[in-house]
């Protein structure tokens, strides 16, 4: 199934105005369960913390910011006027019991609301079993670029 990634509305004027600092401020993943539904005017994380996927098995579900996994080894790195944001991937290991499923994850800012930047539809549910990994696997050319 396709891959399916939107952005939120107030992303660009939030990065504009300072709200968000690409780069400083520390950027994290939540996953969603079915019942997650896109609306891109949602602006922070208490607009869609109710369709998190449940806490346990290796998942630490957030009703507080910040939401989800921190990314990890971050860059943000300009060639020719395009800017690129790029992470590892994101793991979580499933313990006695299945991860998921998740349908889709959202990506947040760990700012004070925790603002959403960005939905990614899995377009399918995901789960990883006990003993297995949930792993979302960033497009190799960057998370999301700004030109």
């Amino acid at each position: 199934m396709a891959v399916t990634v939107q952005r939120y509305n107030a992303l660009a004027t939030k990065i504009a105005d300072g709200t968000i600092q690409i780069g400083t401020t520390a950027i994290y993943t939540a996953l969603m369960n079915s019942a997650h539904s896109v609306t891109s005017a949602n602006s922070i994380w208490s607009q869609v913390s109710a369709n998190q996927i449940a806490d346990g098995n290796g998942y630490t579900a957030f009703t507080t910011v910040p939401a989800g996994r921190a990314l990890s080894s971050e860059s943000f790195t300009e060639a020719a006027g395009v800017a690129t944001y790029d992470a590892g991937d994101t793991l979580w290991s499933a313990t006695t019991g299945a991860i998921g499923p998740a349908t889709d994850c959202v990506i947040v800012a760990g700012t004070t609301a925790g603002d959403l930047m960005f939905n990614v539809d899995f377009g399918e549910e995901k789960t990883a079993d006990a003993s297995a990994t949930f792993k979302i696997t960033w497009n190799g050319s960057g998370i999301f670029t700004i030109s």
